[in-house]
């Protein structure tokens, strides 16, 4: 595991930390979470990641992911699983 993917890995999860306290006081179902995520992730992600990213296709590549993890979940902390798909696929060296 790189350097950047520790780094992807821990925005994600302050990210989602924040989501939880954004919404904690919601009745529970977001469907359009992949957009609050987006719109927070977008700029940090493509700093890490070094190209950019329109939130748009983030939220896309999000609902994407979900769905994969919902099919078969990861070994490891879903976190890491996204990192490793961001940085494999949208990293510049």
């Amino acid at each position: 595991m790189t350097q950047r993917h520790l780094a992807v890995a821990h925005l994600l999860r302050s990210t989602a930390r924040a989501y939880h306290r954004a919404f904690a006081a919601s009745t529970g179902d977001d469907q359009d979470w992949p957009t609050w995520y987006a719109s927070e992730l977008a700029m940090p992600l493509s700093s890490l990641l070094g190209s950019i990213i329109e939130p748009a296709d983030l939220a896309s590549a999000l609902r994407k992911l979900d769905q994969d993890v919902q099919r078969k979940p990861p070994n490891s902390d879903w976190t890491l699983y996204y990192a490793d798909w961001f940085v494999s696929r949208r990293s510049v060296a």
